[in-house]
C-alpha cells in the first residue's frame, strides 16, 4: 500500500467569474433609498433640454455665489459624482466601498486652471492624494488632470504647432516640473497614477507628457498610465500606434 501523501497548504479557491450584469453584487451596498434617487437623477439627466440649460445656469449660479447654489449642487450630483470636499471627507466612502471588496481611485477634480499659485495648489493636493493611497491598501492609484497643472492656452498652442512664447515656455517647463514632482513622489510609494485623457484639441501634448513621464518611472513596474477616451473613433488606431512605438530618451519636443 502506498503511503498517502498529505500537505498542509490549502486548496485553491475556485475562480470566481466577474458578471458585469449581476446588479445584485454591483449594488449590494446600496440602499433602496440611494438607488431610488440615483435612478430619479440620471432620469433627468437623460434629458438634454434639461442638462444642456441647467449646466449654463447652474456654472452661473456658482461663479456668482448665489445663495441656493451650494445647496442644490450637494443635494443632487454631488453625492453621486463626488467623494466629498477634501480627502478627510472621502475616507468613510473609500472604507464603505472597502467592505465590498471595492478599491479606490482618487481623483482631485481641478481642471481649467491659471495663474502659478493656483496651478501650485492643485499640485499639493495631488500630492496629498499620493500620501493618502499611499497610506490605505484600498486606495492603489490616483488620477490627476494635466488642465489643473497648467494654463490651456499653452496645451492648446502646443497641440496645434504653434511657437510658445518666452512666458509660455517658462509655463510649459514648469508643468513639466509639477508632474514629474507628482509621478517621482507616486513612484517612491510605490502608488499607481493615471493621467487623465482631455479635450480633443490638446491632448497630443498631454499623450507626449505621459509617454515621457512613462518611460522615466515605469522602469521596474508600471506607475504612471496614459488614459484613452475609447468613445471617439480616432482613439483606438492611436492607442495600436502608441503601443507600437518604440520609446526613446526624448519623446516630446516643443516646435521652435
Amino acid at each position: 500500500m502506498e503511503p498517502e501523501i498529505t500537505s498542509d497548504r490549502p486548496e485553491p479557491e475556485p475562480e470566481k467569474s466577474f458578471d458585469l450584469s449581476n446588479t445584485e453584487i454591483a449594488f449590494k451596498e446600496k440602499t433602496d433609498e440611494a438607488l431610488l434617487k440615483t435612478y430619479r437623477l440620471f432620469s433627468l439627466m437623460n434629458q438634454a433640454s434639461l442638462v444642456k440649460w441647467g449646466s449654463k445656469f447652474g456654472y452661473y449660479a456658482i461663479r456668482w455665489r448665489l445663495p441656493f447654489a451650494d445647496w442644490v449642487v450637494k443635494k443632487t450630483i454631488f453625492p453621486q459624482f463626488c467623494g466629498g470636499e477634501n480627502l478627510l471627507d472621502c475616507q468613510n466612502v473609500i472604507d464603505e466601498l472597502y467592505d465590498y471588496n471595492v478599491l479606490t481611485v482618487l481623483d482631485y477634480g481641478a481642471e481649467g486652471k491659471s495663474g502659478e499659485e493656483n496651478l501650485d495648489a492643485t499640485m499639493e493636493e495631488t500630492l496629498r492624494a499620493v500620501e493618502m493611497a499611499a497610506s490605505n491598501d484600498s486606495v492603489p492609484m490616483i488620477s490627476t488632470k494635466i488642465t489643473g497643472l497648467v494654463d490651456q492656452k499653452i496645451l492648446h498652442k502646443l497641440h496645434d504647432g504653434e511657437v510658445l512664447t518666452e512666458g509660455e515656455q517658462r509655463g510649459f517647463e514648469h508643468l513639466r516640473e509639477r508632474i514629474d514632482e507628482i509621478c517621482s513622489r507616486a513612484a517612491s510609494h510605490n502608488v499607481g497614477i493615471f493621467i487623465d485623457a482631455e479635450e480633443s484639441w490638446m491632448q497630443k501634448p498631454i499623450d507626449d507628457l505621459a509617454m515621457e513621464m512613462m518611460e522615466k518611472y515605469n522602469t521596474s513596474q508600471a506607475i504612471v498610465y496614459n488614459t484613452y477616451q475609447m468613445y471617439k473613433t480616432a482613439s483606438l488606431p492611436n492607442l495600436k500606434k502608441i503601443i507600437k512605438k518604440p520609446l526613446k530618451k526624448a519623446i516630446f519636443s516643443v516646435p521652435n
